[in-house]
């Protein structure tokens, strides 16, 4: 069961998503780059709480090693999500002044 969870579900959903917007909007070409850019967004900032959380869910006993790579993968997704937000951003800008 958790195979299909946590493996499987999550890959079927992203493609059945992926395809639905290819029908709603006609083609894979006319889905918007907003659209995008906002479920990216999204899901970065899970990602980054979901890295809070296990940070705090932490032992205190925990190596140290796994503390710092903890710590420097929760650095690059929070520079990851910046980056996103700063794309759609430009995306935005770009859209409105055509």
């Amino acid at each position: 069961m958790n195979f299909i969870c946590y493996s499987f579900w999550p890959m079927v959903k992203v493609r059945l998503i992926y395809w639905w917007w290819i029908v709603k909007y006609r083609g894979e070409k006319n889905i918007p780059k907003e659209l995008l850019f906002g479920k990216m967004a999204e899901s970065m900032s899970s990602l980054v709480e979901n890295l809070e959380a296990a940070r705090k869910a932490m032992s205190p006993d925990a190596d140290q090693e796994e503390t710092k790579t903890l710590i420097d993968i929760m650095r690059k997704a929070d520079s990851l999500k910046e980056e996103v937000e700063e794309v759609k951003r430009d995306s935005l800008r770009s859209r409105t002044s055509e």
